[in-house]
């Protein structure tokens, strides 16, 4: 599974930001998956370009904008292929 099949699928729960996904591997998939802020908010970025998410900005008062992001059909499109296709099995020593 690449980084951008992770966030993806992530993000299948909702919207979120660049910073709650971190949260959220570091909460649910840190034991077995490491992947830095910077990699997440690059990703998004590409996946946005894409058009695999989408973004929006959310104004707040006390505290600075952020932007959160959301799946869209082609993402979902994207997943779906990803899980149909047949793995390769991996090396075991």
């Amino acid at each position: 599974m690449a980084l951008r099949h992770a966030v993806l699928a992530a993000l299948l729960d909702g919207e979120f930001s660049g910073y709650q996904l971190a949260k959220a591997f570091d909460v649910g998939v840190a034991n077995f998956w490491h992947a830095l802020p910077q990699q997440l908010y690059t990703e998004l970025a590409r996946l946005e370009k894409e058009g695999l998410v989408e973004g929006r900005q959310v104004v707040q008062e006390t505290r600075p904008n952020k932007r959160v992001f959301q799946v869209t059909d082609a993402g979902r499109d994207e997943l779906e292929k990803f899980a149909a296709t047949t793995s390769k099995p991996s090396f075991i020593r």
